[in-house]
Parts: C-alpha cells; structure tokens; sequence
C-alpha cells in the first residue's frame, strides 16, 4: 500500500510542478470487488478458489502541453500493490497538412476494439475477453523440446508450470513504441513499430525489446453508418526471446521465428443496446521437426441493453479452437479448446458509481472436460 501512496504523492507533485506551464487533467477509477470461483483450473481461478475481496486503482493524467503536443499517463494497481504505468507517451497532433498524429512512448495498440472497456467502469462484465487474457502454452523464453512434450503441458497455460506463458493479446496490449494514426473521412488508420509482439506486449512486465525485430501493427476502421463500425487489424513480429537461442536449430535464430494475427470486429449502438464483436485467427511459427505452425482461432461477442433507467443486462461469448500438431503419429490440438460463457446485471447508483453482478463459466474440451465457474460482484466510482 505504501508504493501505491507515494506513487499518488508522485503524480500530485507532477500535476503541481506541470501546472505552470500545461494544463493537467488528473482522474480515475477505483474498482473493489468481491469474487469466488471453482479451483479446477488454476488460471481461471481466483486466489485459487478462495472466497477473495479485491480492488483495483487506476489513475490517469493528461497534460496539454501546447495546443498541438499533449502527455499521458496511466498508472494501475491491483490488491498486490504493485505499481504498474500502462500509459506514458507523447502525442503530437495535425503534423502535415492531411493531419496525421504521431504518438510516442508506452501507450495501448490499436488491434481490435476493446479501448475503453478495458478499464472497470466501461467493462459491462468483470474480466477481458477471453482471447485477451487467456494462457496458452507457448511461452516466450522456453521452446518445447517436442510435440509430446507441448501436449503434457495443454491446460496448464498460466500457471506455475509455465510461468511465462502467452495469451493471443496480450491483456491490455500495452506496448512500449511509435504510431502514426489519423482519419479521412469515415476511415481511421493507425500505424505501429514497437518492441515485441501483440502476445508478449511489456503490460506486465519488462517492455523492452527481447530480439532483434520490432513488432509491426496496422488498422483501419470505418464508420459508414452512424452507430456502426468496421475494423481490420494485422499485426506480424518476432515473439522468441533470444534467451532461446541455444535451443534452436543450428544457424536459426529467435528472430526467424514470428508470430502472424488478422483480425476484423464490429460495433454496433443502436438507442438502449450495444454490441461488440471481434474474431482473430493467430499463428505462432514454432522449430518443431515435423510441425512449422501453431494456429488458433478465437472470438468473442458482447452484447449490453439497458432495460431501465439505471439498469441494464449484459452477456458474452468467448471460444478458442486450437490447430493440431502431430505427436508420436497422431494429430492432436497442441492446447485444449475453450469455451467461455458469461452474464452480468449491473445498475448505476449514480453518475459516476456502478454496480455488477457477474456470473462467468468457462469449459476447457480436453482428453477430459474440465469446467470453472466464478461469481463477481464489483462496485466502480469514477474521480
């Protein structure tokens, strides 16, 4: 608690000192929670099952510098009181006569159309979609040394057994690096070059770079209709750490090996509902003998309708389907399919305080069904 408090003194004594020469807006979001959850599979449950009380901080700060040059900072902090600084760049606006902004430092990617509904008070349910935060068994810094020795390990993705596993997206996708983003007319683009991949982003952890090649992030979205807009994503990089070197085969190098991911979504409003939708398809290149890539497919669909004043009804669908690799002569998924179901009530106590209530339900389809259900209740106010 005490690295939270002086991170706050921090930030107040940026505000302070900034405030001579920009204007600083300084808000957030404070998120106490209280959730239990079936033990069955240990990334998918909380405090391992436990009835467990959490809260989550979040402060941000924009500061106007000039009428063209403006910086961000997002700082974030859950019940383990570690200090984690999601946002902390520089944006420069209307640089050429077309108007395209350019945006340096630690800042979120622009891969799909989670935005704001990452933080608490915009999330209509408890957690991120599924292929935002679920583990697979691929880790940066470790390569199987065969197929069998990846399918032991399916379902264990997110645990001690593979402590630096990677989602799909990385959470957040904090990453740290430069964009270039504008629009023209109904179209919004967006370009990236950064450190890493879209699965192993720095939101939690070291953000520097772990190789020799930059990550490298496009979309475009558009908005024909009002209410109404399209988006593509591609994004392609090197995810191997270079502390994998010495597991490769001879004259590879963790630079050879990238990861490949396209994505399209939707969102959709339309008077009292909401909709979001977002489908990928991945591909991690990985040095197995007989197997040269790990694929998945995921998606997610998420709908909100607000049914009276103050209250409103949400639900989503998460699934990923895992490609197969050939183990000892027989095709099998190199990790187990999942399906996630969730629904949530929430009501809003007043403008800037909300209340949910979330009930979650996720199947992982292996040799065995294994199922892990949670329950969530969660109370957010904005400052």
């Amino acid at each position: 608690m005490l690295r939270t408090v002086l991170m706050i003194i921090l930030l107040n004594g940026f505000v302070i000192i900034s405030g001579l020469t920009a204007q600083i807006d300084v808000y957030g979001q404070v998120s106490p929670a209280f959730s239990q959850s079936s033990g069955d599979t240990p990334q998918l449950a909380v405090n391992e099952g436990r009835p467990t009380f959490l809260w989550r901080l979040d402060i941000l700060a924009d500061a106007y510098i000039t009428d063209r040059v403006t910086a961000y900072i997002n700082i974030r902090s859950y019940q383990d009181q570690i200090i984690n600084i999601d946002y902390l760049a520089i944006r420069i606006s209307d640089i050429s006569p077309i108007g395209f902004n350019i945006q340096a430092g630690k800042f979120d990617m622009p891969f799909g159309n989670l935005y704001s509904r990452r933080f608490p008070a915009n999330n209509f349910l408890f957690d991120l979609p599924l292929i935002y935060q679920y583990h697979t068994v691929v880790m940066s810094d470790y390569l199987f040394p065969d197929e069998q020795a990846m399918i032991q390990s399916r379902g264990l993705g997110g645990s001690e057994d593979l402590p630096s596993s990677m989602p799909v997206l990385d959470r957040g996708i904090y990453e740290t690096g430069v964009m270039i983003f504008g629009s023209i007319g109904i179209v919004d683009y967006f370009a990236v070059l950064m450190n890493g991949t879209v699965s192993n982003t720095g939101s939690y952890g070291n953000s520097l770079n772990v190789n020799n090649n930059l990550g490298k992030l496009f979309r475009v979205a558009v908005t024909p209709l009002f209410g109404l807009t399209i988006g593509g994503s591609f994004s392609w990089g090197s995810y191997l750490s270079e502390n994998t070197d010495t597991y490769l085969p001879y004259d590879a190098s963790a630079g050879d090996y990238r990861q490949y991911i396209g994505s399209i979504d939707l969102e959709y409003s339309r008077g009292h509902l909401r909709f979001f939708t977002q489908a990928l398809y991945n591909s991690w290149e990985y040095p197995f003998s007989t197997t040269k890539n790990l694929d998945v497919f995921g998606y997610y669909a998420e709908v909100k309708y607000t049914f009276r004043p103050r209250w409103f009804v949400a639900a989503r669908m998460n699934q990923m389907l895992f490609s197969d690799i050939t183990a000892d002569g027989i095709d099998q998924q190199w990790d187990h399919d999942v399906l996630q179901v969730e629904g949530g009530l929430g009501f809003a106590i007043d403008r800037n305080t909300l209340a949910k209530a979330v009930f979650k339900e996720t199947v992982l389809y292996g040799p065995e069904r294994i199922s892990n259900s949670m329950f969530a209740l969660q109370l957010v106010t904005n400052f």
